[in-house]
């Protein structure tokens, strides 16, 4: 969304990170187009023509996910529910979902751009953060602390980082993913990551 952010900030969220990052975000529904009170510059004209051939790619790409997801998850949690029986039904049960994929298809899907911008570091943040850094030589800043999708599954595209008033991108880093015993490793994106599938904390339910 670089180059758009000043003018949107109408219908942008914008917060404040604890490292003094600003992001802003829009959010939307696959079902619906983008905010029409976007300003009507060339930037947001432009990122709203390519983001619709970017949010049809994403849409053709997670009901492909799915499909695959009901097969494989279809199997394993066949057993459990019984033959017969839906894989869920809905609180009041009127609503039966014979597999995965309905249940994808039943929830609510959202879809939220993002942009990141460095700030200045709070004065607060920058003494907790000398702390840190000398109590655990393996700190690292973070500008959103570890956490699990609550949805289903979340599909997010590599970060990209733009220097102002840039037109180079180059792949971000600090993506990290923690495993049970907690354990961190960072995650290596490339060009070739065009779109990340994660399951979240909804699978668990």
């Amino acid at each position: 969304m670089e180059g758009i952010d000043d003018g949107a900030a109408t219908v942008a969220m914008t917060t404040r990170l604890r490292d003094g990052t600003i992001r802003r975000s829009i959010a939307t529904t696959p079902s619906s187009t983008l905010p029409s009170s976007l300003p009507d510059t060339t930037a947001c004209r432009r990122f709203q023509a390519d983001s619709a051939a970017f949010r049809a790619s994403v849409d053709d790409a997670t009901e492909t996910f799915a499909d695959r997801l009901s097969t494989e998850l279809g199997a394993i949690m066949r057993p459990s529910v019984g033959s017969g029986s839906p894989v869920m039904t809905s609180r009041d049960g009127s609503k039966r979902y014979e597999t995965v994929k309905e249940v994808i298809e039943g929830g609510e899907q959202l879809e939220h751009f993002h942009s990141y911008q460095s700030g200045v570091s709070s004065l607060s943040f920058e003494k907790e953060e000398r702390r840190l850094r000398r109590d655990n030589d393996d700190y690292a800043a973070s500008t959103i602390a570890l956490h699990t999708d609550q949805g289903f599954f979340i599909a997010f595209t590599p970060g990209m980082i733009v220097q102002a008033g840039g037109k180079d991108m180059t792949m971000s880093d600090g993506f990290y993913i923690e495993d049970s015993q907690g354990r961190q490793s960072l995650v290596q994106f490339d060009d070739e990551d065009d779109l990340v599938f994660m399951m979240g904390d909804g699978v668990n339910q």
